[in-house]
């Protein structure tokens, strides 16, 4: 009987511990990366479909054709959230308007 034997087992199931933790750690990423990229590519095509449509609502010219149809016939769908519109002006002027939600307009 020699007294290096334990040691010895003891350093080989470190050894064993320790890969099969790179292991599952390497699955879990590999795993988590493709649930990511599905979720990401799914979600953006959504975005895409629904801008998409939004813009072939919007007419071609200022003052032609007829304004895209609210979701609730004349109420806005603006869910209580105040409105902001910003725009850069081609003299590089920037227009901000500051709308609270109203309540009583609902």
């Amino acid at each position: 009987m020699t007294l290096g034997r334990p040691e010895f087992v003891r350093r080989q199931s470190l050894r064993v511990a320790f890969a099969s933790t790179i292991v599952v750690a390497v699955a879990y990423a590999a795993i988590s990366l493709a649930v990511i990229a599905l979720a990401t590519r799914d979600l953006t095509a959504q975005v895409d479909a629904r801008l998409t449509g939004a813009l072939t609502r919007v007419p071609g010219q200022p003052g032609g054709g007829q304004p895209p149809p609210r979701p609730r016939g004349d109420r806005p769908n603006f869910a209580g959230a105040p409105i902001l519109i910003w725009a850069v002006l081609p003299d590089g002027t920037v227009f901000h308007v500051w709308l609270p939600f109203d309540e009583t307009a609902r």
